[in-house]
């Protein structure tokens, strides 16, 4: 699927402070990591919002008393994508609401928790003293794949962390913090754990779970790796904008450095790091954000024409003023950006393959890119501060700072591409016992119909995961005996969200030590050449395989006191009769594969018959040049006067003269003292000579092929047989004879 899980679930968040409430011109920028999408939204200009919280109708402001339902001043919006939960943050409160799924998108909806205050009516800056609960001007958050909440607590110049924030209660204190070295300190400095004393807005998380903070006042953006495990007050691991971890950035208007204002920060599915450097009007691209040495340049920009050109000017699609807060790059791979003073969000698709200065593609809360008015509709926006992303319910959500509100954009474009799932997750028994083999089962589903993939499995002996096993089927042995077992499967989709939750069986009983009978494997009953080695039994202990009398026996031995189970399998089919091949281990030969045939590798001679089939032979991994020997045997005896033909080349004057007529293939007899018969004519052993005698290519490479077999003579049927010679000796001498005059011809040469 195109929307990992790890992303779908990561959403990091940039952030500012509203112009209204401070002296400087602050900022809040939205960060969501999400998914490379399916399509671009296909968003109409100035289109209609369909959801709103904080009032109860788009014509309607926020505000007022504060309550469940009521907040003043909402700078972020993040969302758990596995619980759906919304969490609203409430800087002119120093609050953060937690929405249930269902109230985040109802209209008016009220939330179910809050953090910062003891109770929904309070709004006190660090209420109850500066603590691990108290907030002072919360600007932005970010969610991890685990529900770790990350939110920067501007006042207090910190970055908060609350595990587990979707079932937290309220006024719950934080689990973590960075930027000071425990809750209740507050100091500012230009150290790698320390951020400056004003203009602490962005935050996002990429998939790996580093968290980036940007720090206006020193000039830089700071990438916390791993940040989930980081003590209290640790260093940061990285720096943009500036060239160490202690030195304030240049400033300037250049590819490598920021103005103070430093707003939203956000991530793509690759990576891509975007930072809206509002004091120049631009938004600068970083490309493998991670990777990225201390103060390295950016790889792209948008607002501005090049990287040493100031953004602004006029409203246009290509234009954005210095207050733009919150960005974000949401499901669909569009870059959202609020442009607070124009009142709209600017929407450019595909951001990392855009021109530099590249105009926007669309607008919301403007029916074109020249308007700047505020409204208070559905269409309409009032100094839109940040961007939030609700996944699960696929809801863009601008917090409309000025208005009290948050207004939603739905699109189903949005919503993230649903990782697999893996339910009904089984093993075959229940009872097991060890010896016994067991198979894991599971039913695969995806939501987008994405066809399985690689799924993974793992058995766990208790819940401790057992080493090699790692497929469907398991059979228990001796250390798993009184412990219970599961299965479990990593659905695996092959397209998109690739990787969906482990999910595992219920625990078998104790695996018990009962007595299981032998079962004869896949091997038994099928024809081979070969002594089998694999296959042998489905359940048990084989024993030795013998070979004799045209078949291969073995037993299964039972488990527990079982019973034995005897298996066969039949030697393979040789002419007339069955064969088998032995090799005698020595100078390292192996057997590659070893088959008898009916049909020869090249016509031969004629009358030639083989009443025993033909044998393809593969050796290799010997020592070079040296010789194999392998010995045949056969159901039935060998016929009286047949004799071992070979097909391949040869030395000289086997039935060849010369060395370019005896390179190419042909055939020739063995001699005889490289086929040894045995006295009842069932077996035969056979020297074969790498690159020499036997081998059919002709190369001492560690290689043999051996086509042959042993060969009659058959004489016509209109001509009489001589009873003093039969037809086979009258081929050979006639063949002798040939090779003598060839030799002679050569002497007398």
């Amino acid at each position: 699927m195109s929307f990992p899980r790890a992303l779908r679930t990561r959403k990091g968040r940039s952030f500012a402070i509203a112009p209204t409430l401070a002296p400087l011109a602050f900022a809040l920028g939205l960060a969501s990591i999400c998914g490379s999408a399916t399509a671009a939204t296909a968003w109409t200009d100035g289109q209609a919002a369909t959801l709103v919280l904080g009032a109860d109708d788009f014509t309607t402001a926020g505000g007022g008393t504060p309550s469940a339902s009521r907040f003043t001043g909402p700078t972020d919006v993040c969302a758990d994508s596995a619980t759906g939960k919304v969490f609203v943050i409430v800087y002119g409160q120093n609050r953060i609401l937690r929405f249930s799924a269902a109230e985040a998108v109802k209209n008016g909806g009220a939330a179910e928790a809050v953090f910062g205050q003891p109770d929904f009516t309070s709004t006190a800056t660090n209420s109850g003293g500066l603590s691990a609960k108290s907030l002072s001007l919360p600007m932005t958050c970010a969610i991890d794949a685990a529900g770790r909440l990350f939110v920067t607590d501007h006042g207090n110049k910190r970055v908060l962390r609350f595990d587990n924030a979707a079932t937290k209660p309220s006024f719950a204190p934080a689990d973590g913090v960075l930027g000071q070295a425990d809750f209740t300190s507050m100091a500012t400095g230009t150290a790698a754990n320390r951020l400056g004393s004003s203009n602490l807005y962005g935050i996002a998380l990429d998939a790996s779970g580093n968290l980036y903070v940007s720090d206006g006042n020193n000039k830089r953006v700071l990438r916390f790796d791993n940040a989930a495990s980081k003590a209290n007050g640790a260093n940061a691991d990285g720096v943009l904008g500036a060239a160490n971890l202690t030195t304030v950035g240049a400033g300037g208007v250049t590819a490598s450095t920021f103005s103070t204002s430093i707003y939203g920060l956000t991530l793509d599915a690759a990576g891509n790091l975007y930072v809206s450097d509002a004091g120049n009007s631009r938004i600068l691209r970083f490309d493998n954000a991670a990777a990225k040495a201390n103060g390295a340049a950016a790889d792209g920009v948008l607002g501005a024409p090049d990287m040493t050109t100031a953004g602004g000017g006029s409203p246009s699609s290509s234009t954005m003023t210095t207050l733009v807060y919150g960005i974000d790059v949401l499901a669909d791979g569009a870059l959202y950006a609020a442009d607070f003073s124009y009142n709209r969000v600017l929407i450019f698709s595909d951001p990392a393959h855009k021109a530099n200065g590249a105009a926007a593609d669309h607008v919301l809360g403007q029916s074109n890119f020249t308007s700047t008015s505020s409204g208070l509709t559905a269409t309409g926006l009032n100094s839109p501060l940040g961007l939030g992303y609700n996944a699960p319910a696929g809801y863009l959500m601008i917090p409309d700072y000025t208005r009290s509100r948050v207004v939603g954009h739905f699109s189903e474009s949005l919503k993230p591409n649903a990782a697999p799932t893996a339910s009904g997750v089984a093993i075959s028994s229940t009872t097991p016992a060890v010896g016994q083999q067991l198979t894991g089962s599971y039913t695969y589903a995806d939501a987008n119909n994405d066809p399985e993939g690689a799924s993974t499995f793992v058995w766990k002996r208790g819940s401790t995961p057992i080493g090699g096993a790692t497929a469907l089927q398991y059979t228990p042995v001796a250390d798993d005996a009184g412990q219970a077992l599961t299965f479990c499967v990593t659905p695996v989709a092959s397209a998109g969200t690739a990787s969906g939750v482990q999910t595992c069986s219920a625990p078998t009983a104790p695996v018990a030590v009962a007595p299981l009978n032998g079962a004869c494997g896949a091997a038994a009953g099928q024809p081979t050449a070969l002594l089998p080695a694999t296959g042998l039994c489905s359940v048990g202990t084989p024993s030795a395989v013998a070979s004799a009398s045209g078949q291969y026996s073995w037993q299964c031995q039972g488990l527990n006191g079982g019973s034995a189970s005897s298996c066969q399998a039949p030697w393979s089919s040789a002419g007339g009769s069955k064969g088998s091949v032995a090799l005698q281990p020595a100078n390292n030969w192996q057997v590659n594969s070893a088959s008898f045939s009916t049909t020869p590798p090249a016509a031969a001679p004629q009358g030639l018959t083989f009443p025993a089939g033909l044998l393809s032979l593969n050796l290799s991994s010997g020592t070079q040049g040296s010789d194999a020997t392998v010995t045949l045997h056969f159901s039935t005896p060998v016929p009286a006067g047949a004799v071992y033909m070979k097909y391949g080349p040869s030395p000289d004057g086997f039935n060849c003269q010369g060395t370019t007529a005896c390179a190419q293939p042909h055939w020739y007899q063995l001699p005889a003292d490289r086929v040894q018969l045995a006295n009842d004519r069932l077996s035969a052993t056979l020297t074969l000579t790498d690159g020499g005698l036997g081998d059919f290519d002709g190369v001492a490479n560690q290689f043999i092929q051996d086509p042959g077999g042993f060969a009659m003579q058959v004489a016509p049927a209109s001509a009489t047989a001589i009873p003093t010679l039969n037809e086979w000796g009258l081929a050979l001498l006639s063949l002798l004879a040939a090779t003598l005059g060839l030799r002679a011809a050569r002497r007398r040469g």
